[in-house]
């Protein structure tokens, strides 16, 4: 079901039951619909910009595409139809954990004062 915008306070319901997310984007900071797609153990197909890989390490935690490029979208489409490759959710989890969540930030904050708190 292609659903158009979705209101923000419905994203994550949407996410929660999709069995693939497509992020097309040109430009992309971090990528926030990629975290939340990820921390929800979805299949992810996104586009190689921004910060985006950050997030989809493809064929890890993810698909990545050339962004603008809709070939390279439609062969990476194509190989999930066909299940060539498979993501697994444990990966998503770990990677999740390791650099997304509240605790991982507070973490890589410490990181970066730490040598100037001492």
């Amino acid at each position: 079901t292609y659903t158009g915008e979705v209101d923000h306070s419905s994203v994550l319901n949407f996410l929660a039951h999709a069995d693939l997310v497509v992020i097309p984007s040109l430009k992309e900071g971090l990528g926030n619909v990629a975290i939340e797609a990820l921390m929800l153990k979805r299949t992810i197909l996104a586009a190689h910009t921004g910060g985006l890989p950050e997030v989809v390490i493809h064929e890890e935690t993810g698909f990545l595409f050339r962004a603008g490029d809709a070939m390279s979208l439609v062969e990476q489409f194509s190989r999930l139809l066909n299940q060539s490759v498979n993501i697994r959710p444990e990966n998503q989890k770990v990677h999740f954990e390791k650099y997304f969540t509240v605790s991982a930030h507070i973490k890589q904050l410490r990181q970066c004062f730490d040598p100037f708190l001492q």
